[in-house]
């Protein structure tokens, strides 16, 4: 294998753990507006002043 099958197989793997990370993350967020909020009972937005 040459530098450039390397660097193919080092992008893909990037992309693959990057959508990992997203899937993830994408199951514990809510709508209610915190980031990684995991419910959305107990997190809510602050009024704006």
């Amino acid at each position: 294998m040459g530098l450039w099958d390397y660097i193919i197989i080092g992008v893909i793997a990037a992309a693959v753990i990057a959508a990992v990370i997203y899937v993830r993350k994408g199951k514990s967020r809510c709508s209610c507006g915190c980031d990684g909020c995991p419910s959305c009972d107990t997190c809510k937005k602050k009024p704006k002043k």
